[in-house]
């Protein structure tokens, strides 16, 4: 929990990470995290889905557009879309707004949390990140980086009185035919599983 400046309204904020892989593929996670969270799916008032950037390189990629799931809209929280615009400013928050269209994380994740909600919608902030490679090339510290710090501040102030659940639709290795590769032997297989497991123990 976290509380404002005059210590007078609280701000529940709760947050975990889903794949957003298709169902197919990650039926069994999906059914393991819509398990873990529905309650706290379904107890939030206002979502904030951090999906990955698979075209776009804009570091934050917002929309003012609702998404539509097989259970009806999400509606947009505006306001907070607004803040988050003028936080980091609107180039950087809408220069790549469109992507929005052709992006599955986002979606993918809108439609497990409005099935762990049973239907019944709740407001939402859809934000795409784009990859962190300029970070590790330049050897760059992101905890640094004006843009996300602007971005948990607005979403902290946001929470404010309100129950907000935080969803990073992430990725881990995408490797092997099925997306383009090579195939990959046992060992390439263990060394994939140890990495994608070391990035899941410091989340």
């Amino acid at each position: 929990d976290a509380v404002d400046d005059d210590s007078t309204q609280l701000a529940e904020i709760r947050g975990l990470v889903c794949p957003h892989i298709d169902y197919d593929r990650g039926g069994p996670v999906y059914a393991a995290v819509c398990k873990r969270a529905a309650s706290a799916a379904r107890a939030a008032d206002l979502v904030v889905i951090l999906g990955t950037d698979h075209y776009g390189s804009n570091l934050l990629t917002l929309t003012r557009q609702s998404y539509r799931t097989p259970f009806g809209v999400l509606p947009t929280a505006q306001d907070v879309v607004n803040d988050i615009a003028e936080a980091i400013g609107p180039e950087t928050a809408f220069g790549h707004e469109l992507l929005h269209r052709c992006e599955h994380s986002v979606e993918l994740a809108a439609v497990w949390l409005h099935h762990a909600r049973d239907g019944e919608p709740c407001e939402m902030v859809p934000i795409l990140c784009s990859a962190f490679g300029p970070f590790i090339q330049e050897e760059k510290d992101p905890g640094q980086e004006p843009a996300f710090e602007a971005l948990r501040n607005a979403l902290e102030q946001a929470a404010v009185g309100r129950r907000m659940l935080v969803i990073a639709a992430a990725d881990l290795a995408h490797v092997g035919p099925a997306f383009g590769g090579a195939p990959q032997g046992a060992m390439e297989r263990a060394q994939v599983q140890a990495a994608d497991s070391e990035s899941i123990a410091h989340m």
